[in-house]
């Protein structure tokens, strides 16, 4: 969309030219996150940007140790003055307590969800999976997504215990990335 100049709104509609960001601030969990939005910068004439890495395999629980708590703690620590100067705004410790509940609270249920998904037959197939994680990426700091996810996974553990299934002649899973 950027190199188009051109996005796809929310109604279907084709719009341009693509609103120029005033800052680009990610995570990098997928080793090509920072990477795009480093490139954006750069071909945007220097946007400020800001990356924080996620440890590898952080959002397993078995994996969470106190360095990589510490590695992340760090790293969003360094990133509240870069963002304070970025954008003029002082640091609301209330609202970011209150969107870190919700990404918790997001994490959690899309999580068990998919844990649900693993009974045979599954209750999902690889389309819904990919249109509910989505905003798990894209919003999982509003309580409304927060809120949807328990919907989501209560709708999960009521398929699955009615037995319906995403593709009922189930026989093999495959799933892309």
């Amino acid at each position: 969309s950027v190199m188009l100049n051109k996005y796809l709104g929310a109604d279907g509609t084709i719009y341009e030219p693509f609103p120029r960001y005033d800052f680009l601030f990610t995570y990098h969990i997928c080793c090509d996150h920072v990477r795009w939005y480093r490139l954006i910068s750069e071909m945007e004439g220097g946007i400020p940007f800001f990356g924080y890495d996620v440890a590898p395999g952080y959002h397993f629980t078995d994996m969470v140790t106190p360095w990589r708590t510490d590695y992340i703690y760090e790293q969003i620590a360094e990133s509240i003055p870069w963002m304070e100067k970025v954008t003029g705004r002082t640091f609301d410790d209330e609202k970011f307590s209150e969107a870190f509940r919700n990404e918790a609270r997001t994490s959690k249920y899309y999580g068990e969800a998919m844990v649900l998904n693993q009974t045979i037959p599954a209750p999902l197939d690889e389309r819904l999976i990919y249109v509910y994680q989505g905003l798990t990426s894209s919003r999982p700091f509003d309580k409304e997504v927060a809120d949807f996810m328990v919907e989501f996974r209560d709708e999960v553990k009521d398929r699955v215990e009615r037995g319906i299934a995403a593709v009922p002649n189930e026989r093999y899973r495959v799933m892309t990335d």
